[in-house]
């Protein structure tokens, strides 16, 4: 009788460890298909490149590597002494431009007043006098023009909310117009671009939540589906 009991409670054991089995593999399954999971994803970020739009030598670098920046901060200036007096110099030859023209205007009025005292000859050089006082006029306002905005761009504003990287350069080092010099990681760009089989793209829309678990932290991050791509150029890594 105990042998026939114990028989029978060890295939009761066995079919409750298969059915359990059974039901945890299934659980497993379904968590596998109906929320779609992978390991190979990276964490990317936009890494913008600045520029200088003048040419010249670095005066002031007011950031360190690796600093965190908000958008619209100074991040160097470069040549700024010499900028300010190419802007100085532009606005001096504006005024005398601008007292030329006055005076150029004020002889062909005075031509004209003398009436037929005047040679045809003098009032068309005073309106030629006039005419060239105007463009001579145009052409200092747009050279300080020029001056102003070589001297505001002369200090490089971040573009982006982010850290700075990768940053090696010292007053007194020359920098060229066009060419990056810093490079920004735009923080408000951080994501997550992960890789699915495409048996597993059907159960994954946009506006769908994630969980999203770092290597080497504990805690897991919450976020969303922002887009699904319709094509990747990129060989294929393990899910």
């Amino acid at each position: 009788m105990n042998v026939f009991l114990k028989f029978i409670g060890r295939i009761i054991v066995t079919l409750a460890v298969v059915v359990a089995a059974v039901f945890v593999g299934r659980g497993l399954w379904g968590h596998y298909m109906d929320e779609p999971w992978t390991r190979d994803a990276r964490l990317r970020a936009d890494v913008v490149g600045l520029a200088p739009d003048v040419s010249g030598l670095v005066s002031e670098v007011l950031v360190r590597d690796n600093q965190a920046v908000k958008k619209g901060d100074i991040l160097l200036r470069v040549d700024r002494a010499r900028f300010s007096i190419a802007l100085a110099q532009s606005e001096a030859a504006l005024e005398g431009s601008k007292a030329a023209l006055d005076q150029a205007h004020r002889e062909r009025e005075r031509q004209e007043r003398l009436g037929e005292a005047a040679s045809l000859q003098q009032k068309e050089q005073a309106h030629t006098a006039e005419q060239q006082a105007e463009a001579a006029f145009r052409q200092a306002t747009a050279n300080r023009d020029v001056a102003s905005i070589n001297l505001e761009r002369s200090e490089i504003k971040a573009t982006v909310n982010g850290t700075v990287s990768n940053l090696s350069l010292r007053p007194g080092d020359y920098v060229s117009a066009g060419t990056a010099k810093i490079a920004l990681i735009d923080t408000d760009s951080l994501r997550v671009e992960g890789y699915f089989e495409e048996t597993k793209l059907q159960r994954i829309h946009p506006g769908d939540k994630v969980s999203i678990h770092l290597m080497g932290q504990a805690k897991s991050l919450g976020g969303h589906v922002a887009s699904i791509a319709t094509g990747i150029a990129r060989v294929r890594g393990p899910c």
